[in-house]
Protein backbone atom coordinates (compact mmCIF):
# COMPACT_ATOMS: atom_id res chain seq x y z
CA UNK A 1 0.00 0.00 0.00
CA UNK A 2 2.92 2.35 0.82
CA UNK A 3 4.47 1.85 -2.74
CA UNK A 4 0.91 2.79 -4.30
CA UNK A 5 0.24 6.15 -2.08
CA UNK A 6 4.04 6.86 -3.34
CA UNK A 7 3.34 6.31 -6.75
CA UNK A 8 0.00 8.65 -6.72
CA UNK A 9 2.28 11.42 -4.79
CA UNK A 10 4.80 10.95 -8.00
CA UNK A 11 2.32 11.25 -10.24
CA UNK A 12 0.52 13.53 -8.97
CA UNK A 13 3.43 15.98 -8.63
CA UNK A 14 4.57 15.13 -11.72
CA UNK A 15 1.38 16.46 -13.51
CA UNK A 16 1.31 19.32 -11.90
CA UNK A 17 5.13 20.25 -12.70
CA UNK A 18 4.54 18.67 -16.70
CA UNK A 19 1.04 20.04 -17.72
CA UNK A 20 -0.39 21.90 -14.32
CA UNK A 21 -3.57 23.07 -14.90
CA UNK A 22 -4.54 23.25 -18.28
CA UNK A 23 -8.25 25.18 -18.03
CA UNK A 24 -5.92 27.99 -16.00
CA UNK A 25 -3.78 27.84 -18.85
CA UNK A 26 -6.19 28.51 -21.83
CA UNK A 27 -7.89 31.30 -19.62
CA UNK A 28 -4.70 33.28 -19.31
CA UNK A 29 -3.93 32.34 -22.49
CA UNK A 30 -7.53 33.72 -23.54
CA UNK A 31 -6.70 37.02 -21.54
CA UNK A 32 -3.43 37.89 -22.67
CA UNK A 33 -4.57 37.44 -26.61
CA UNK A 34 -7.57 39.30 -25.86
CA UNK A 35 -5.36 42.44 -24.23
CA UNK A 36 -3.02 42.47 -27.47
CA UNK A 37 -5.85 42.32 -29.79
CA UNK A 38 -7.67 45.57 -27.59
CA UNK A 39 -3.78 47.44 -27.58
CA UNK A 40 -3.55 46.54 -31.35
CA UNK A 41 -6.85 48.22 -32.01
CA UNK A 42 -5.38 51.24 -30.33
CA UNK A 43 -2.90 51.47 -32.28
CA UNK A 44 0.42 49.51 -30.23
CA UNK A 45 3.23 48.60 -31.75
CA UNK A 46 3.30 45.53 -34.85
CA UNK A 47 5.56 43.75 -32.45
CA UNK A 48 2.61 42.46 -30.65
CA UNK A 49 1.32 40.46 -33.55
CA UNK A 50 4.45 38.17 -33.21
CA UNK A 51 3.38 37.90 -29.41
CA UNK A 52 0.31 37.14 -30.20
CA UNK A 53 1.02 34.70 -33.28
CA UNK A 54 3.14 32.73 -30.39
CA UNK A 55 0.58 32.97 -27.58
CA UNK A 56 -2.43 31.71 -30.40
CA UNK A 57 0.08 28.58 -31.19
CA UNK A 58 0.75 27.60 -27.59
CA UNK A 59 -3.46 28.50 -27.12
CA UNK A 60 -4.26 25.72 -29.90
CA UNK A 61 -1.54 23.22 -28.00
CA UNK A 62 -3.48 24.13 -24.97
CA UNK A 63 -6.70 23.05 -26.52
CA UNK A 64 -5.47 20.10 -28.14
CA UNK A 65 -4.36 18.83 -24.75
CA UNK A 66 -7.79 19.29 -23.28
CA UNK A 67 -9.37 17.35 -26.06
CA UNK A 68 -6.72 14.68 -25.26
CA UNK A 69 -7.80 14.54 -21.58
CA UNK A 70 -11.26 14.47 -22.14
CA UNK A 71 -10.43 11.47 -24.71
CA UNK A 72 -8.83 9.53 -23.03
CA UNK A 73 -11.16 9.87 -20.10
CA UNK A 74 -13.82 9.29 -21.70
CA UNK A 75 -12.16 5.94 -23.15
CA UNK A 76 -13.11 6.54 -27.08
CA UNK A 77 -11.61 4.15 -29.05
CA UNK A 78 -12.16 6.58 -32.08
CA UNK A 79 -12.32 10.17 -32.65
CA UNK A 80 -14.91 10.38 -35.44
CA UNK A 81 -14.93 13.94 -36.19
CA UNK A 82 -11.33 16.20 -35.58
CA UNK A 83 -12.65 19.01 -34.27
CA UNK A 84 -11.98 19.90 -30.23
CA UNK A 85 -15.57 18.04 -29.41
CA UNK A 86 -14.79 18.36 -25.84
CA UNK A 87 -18.32 18.18 -24.86
CA UNK A 88 -18.85 14.36 -26.07
CA UNK A 89 -15.71 13.33 -24.48
CA UNK A 90 -17.50 15.17 -21.31
CA UNK A 91 -20.48 13.36 -21.78
CA UNK A 92 -18.88 10.03 -22.68
CA UNK A 93 -17.15 10.11 -19.34
CA UNK A 94 -20.12 11.46 -16.99
CA UNK A 95 -21.58 8.58 -18.77
CA UNK A 96 -19.62 5.64 -17.71
CA UNK A 97 -19.20 6.64 -14.35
Amino acid sequence: MSNLYNLAAELSTWNKEVFGNLFRRKRKLWGRIEGIQRRLAAGAPLYLLKLERRLRLDLNQTLDQIAMSWFQKARVDQIEDGDRNTKHFHTSTIIRR
